[in-house]
């Protein structure tokens, strides 16, 4: 039996990006929608990216207009994740 050990990602949203694979859904909602951007610009899937980049963005959004104290270093961590993606 071959194993694949997944490295830097946690079970919940490697069976997202593997429901995503089989259904074209994307239960970002659910899961952690950073480490399922992350997972999905490893393994090549822009349109499930673009669809965290999306739920990411909106999530920020209302963090903003709710005026969450801690809403800039959430922001901020997305930044960074998301250049060190770009760049890799």
């Amino acid at each position: 039996m071959l194993q694949i050990n997944i490295q830097d990602a946690s079970l919940e949203s490697f069976l997202a990006l593997l429901e995503y694979l089989y259904t074209d859904h994307a239960p970002i909602e659910e899961g952690n929608s950073v480490e399922i951007m992350v997972l999905a610009d490893r393994f090549c899937l822009p349109r499930l990216v673009t669809l965290c980049e999306l739920y990411i963005t909106k999530k920020v959004d209302r963090a903003v207009q709710k005026k969450v104290a801690d809403g800039t270093s959430d922001v901020i961590d997305l930044l960074f994740t998301s250049q060190v993606q770009r760049f890799k």
